[in-house]
């Protein structure tokens, strides 16, 4: 069906021709029509007509057999939603590990510089959980660990230290160094972002008073902390601000200008799947 993308439809593939995609996807030579089953399948799941962890499964198995940047990140980023917002919550973690580990091997494995092994290094920090992923992004970050090519730059440094902190496997003391190294405007940022990570109630109580109750905070730094407020590992830390949420909005749009209202109004929204948001 609308081979050759002639003309614009919402493409359902039946269930023999699923069954297919999810096995053989990247078995499929022309990248027109793989690209075809890639966007009938993301359809079909943000439709609820195919398991999310269907889809995750056909992504892992199938990215690995494209080599343009774009789409390749388009597959991460859409896997990272799946498993933030579609999947069962008690499987996420299977697929986290799954990804990390998907994302170790493709970084090791991509040409030594190449755009692909920078995007396989940014998944790997994004979907780190697991104690040995811990102990890999750790390497990375000290130096113990190097992958042929990989430039561990300040941008990346900031991308690893975020991915520890996330998880509790570094803190603040990792945060100032970070911050000493890289003292710039854009350092702070990424400085409030981690703190903004950090896995306790304390740190997730500062954030929200900064990015909602602070009208002094420069509209760069109020991005940088909302940035950092939700992370998939730390649901149940952040599930108390739910309705916190839908009572302040009101006054935030009534105390500050348009953009600096909308970073809240859309930065905080409260979007993982919850029967409390819906109502």
């Amino acid at each position: 069906v609308n081979d050759e993308d002639l003309t614009y439809a919402k493409v359902r593939l039946d269930e023999r021709s699923l069954a297919t995609v999810i096995a053989r996807l990247g078995d499929i030579d022309d990248p027109l029509p793989r690209t075809l089953c890639w966007g009938a399948a993301w359809d079909m799941t943000r439709d609820g007509e195919m398991r999310a962890r269907d889809y995750v499964a056909l992504a892992l198995a199938g990215v690995t057999r494209e080599t343009e940047i774009g789409v390749v990140q388009s597959i991460q980023s859409k896997i990272r939603s799946a498993l933030v917002h579609y999947v069962d919550p008690a499987w996420a973690p299977e697929g986290w590990s799954r990804l990390a580990a998907l994302a170790e091997e493709q970084l090791r494995a991509a040409a030594p510089g190449s755009d692909l092994q920078l995007a396989w290094a940014r998944t790997l920090a994004g979907a780190t959980r697991a104690p040995e992923h811990v102990v890999l992004v750790r390497g990375l970050l000290d130096g113990t660990e190097t992958v042929p090519g990989l430039a561990v730059d300040t941008d990346l440094r900031w991308t690893l230290l975020s991915a520890l902190v996330a998880v509790g496997a570094a803190g603040d003391d990792a945060i100032e160094a970070e911050l000493d190294r890289d003292p710039t405007a854009a350092g702070q940022r990424r400085a409030a972002t981690a703190r903004a990570l950090r896995p306790t109630a304390a740190a997730k109580a500062e954030a929200w008073r900064l990015a909602t109750e602070d009208d002094e905070l420069p509209n760069a730094m109020n991005e940088a902390v909302i940035g950092g407020f939700f992370h998939p590992a730390q649901t149940e830390l952040t599930e108390p601000y739910v309705q916190p949420y839908f009572a302040v909005i009101p006054d935030v749009w009534e105390r500050r200008t348009s953009e600096p209202a909308q970073n809240v109004v859309v930065g905080l929204f409260p979007d993982a799947a919850s029967t409390d948001v819906v109502e």
